[in-house]
């Protein structure tokens, strides 16, 4: 199913499909007037109107007005096919609709359900349970508050936890916490269901911040996709944290778009201690550097050492865009056993405030000198940038090892005395 933005390719049955849906109410099917000419109606004054189609086919539709001088609108023409009631079509149409009211800055949406109750029986039992109270008679209305987005904090209830099997097929296995998010209806008209990744135990319930949408183009439902507020996933780690289901369906995870780069006002630097987070970090960086870590045996190296280090991440909002290292070299000596910062951040300050940490805290673990290694100057342009920055950080040139790595990469170490 689909629901799409009304054209006029589907008015005869759309308009067809409405006096279906009168009919089976028992109802005299006659036309309301404004289906007859939906743009005039409805588009032409920055209104809406949706139709839900399967096949080729309209099983349903419907669209709002502006309520003239207000921030209110009122919904019009709610139908769904007799024969495919039930089964979320509805629902899906309402939310689209409440959708477009809210991003046309509608604060409120009516709707008018006639009288006698007798004969609007289902309308006036769909609208209640999506949060309509009745304020007239034959009239209801619902506050719209403004949507969740990715970075919203929710809270999930968890009905499926870790390591728990789906309730009808039997085989297959929760590797994540999944639930639902009371309070906010999913287009298949339960509450929205959401994976929680970065929890590794079985949990009932769980606040974190919403990080993706899971959209199904071949399914009524959306997923959404919850972790801890310290932490950031790559779209590339949400899609394998979710693949055990979503693999059943043509998913497709939505994240936030990536911010402008941060200034060095908004970067922060913590110390990690947790070994599995240092690595995670680790491999997000380095896997998106190939021009300075692209042997993925070296890379490997670093991030299974990086484990056991003095560890510190560099940070633009809760996304980890940089991180560095310390190494015990000698008593008296400590190395930047590896360094690296998304490119984007390149000549922002990270690699400054990140080094200036660790500097510190080589200081305070009571070493003397700091050193570290990197490709001879004149080799390729991106060693050539790092031997820059080094220098510029008050590094000095110790002596150049042509043969420590392979004679295509003579190995420069610059060192630093920290008394």
């Amino acid at each position: 199913m689909l629901i799409l933005p009304y054209s006029d390719e589907y008015r005869d049955d759309m308009i067809f499909m409405v006096l279906e849906a009168k009919d089976a109410l028992g109802r005299i099917p006659r036309l309301n007037d404004d289906l007859l000419d939906v743009p005039a109606n409805y588009l032409d004054r920055g209104d809406a109107f949706f139709i839900a189609v399967e096949g080729g086919r309209v099983i349903g539709c419907g669209g709002y007005s502006h309520l003239p001088g207000t921030a209110e609108a009122f919904i019009h023409r709610l139908y769904v096919k007799a024969s495919r009631k039930r089964r979320g079509i509805g629902t899906a149409l309402l939310s689209k609709i409440e959708a477009a009211m809210r991003e046309s800055g509608v604060t409120a949406a009516r709707v008018h359900l006639g009288e006698p109750k007798e004969q609007w029986f289902e309308s006036y039992s769909f609208y209640p349970k999506h949060g309509y109270k009745e304020c007239a008679p034959g009239y209801m209305i619902k506050e719209l508050k403004p949507k969740i987005t990715i970075g919203d904090t929710v809270t999930v209830t968890v009905d499926r936890p870790l390591g728990s099997f789906h309730p009808q097929y039997k085989d297959l296995r929760y590797t994540v916490n999944y639930g639902y998010i009371e309070g906010i209806l999913a287009p298949d008209g339960e509450w929205q269901d959401a994976y929680i990744l970065g929890v590794d135990v079985p949990v009932g319930s769980f606040t974190g911040k919403l990080i993706a949408l899971i959209n199904r183009r071949d399914d009524v439902e959306e997923k959404w996709v919850v972790c801890p507020e310290d932490m950031s996933f790559t779209k590339e780690e949400i899609e394998a944290g979710v693949r055990f289901q979503e693999r059943f369906f043509d998913s497709e995870v939505i994240v936030a778009p990536d911010p402008e780069p941060a200034s060095i006002e908004q970067m922060n630097v913590k110390s990690i201690s947790d070994p599995f987070e240092k690595q995670r970090i680790a491999r997000i960086i380095l896997e998106a550097l190939p021009e300075w870590f692209g042997i993925p045996e070296a890379r490997e190296d670093y991030i299974r050492v990086s484990a056991a280090l003095p560890f510190f991440a560099a940070y633009d909002g809760a996304s980890p865009i940089g991180f560095v290292c310390l190494k015990e070299t000698g008593r008296d000596t400590a190395e930047l056993f590896v360094t690296g910062v998304l490119k984007e951040y390149h000549r922002k300050g990270a690699g400054r405030l990140l080094f200036e940490e660790a500097k510190e805290q080589a200081k305070q673990s009571g070493y003397s000198f700091l050193q570290v290694k990197t490709v001879r100057m004149g080799r390729y342009s991106e060693y050539d940038a790092t031997n820059r920055f080094y220098l510029a950080m008050g590094f000095k040139e110790f002596e150049v090892f042509p043969s420590l790595w392979d004679e295509a990469n003579p190995c420069q170490i610059y060192v630093m005395s920290l008394l």
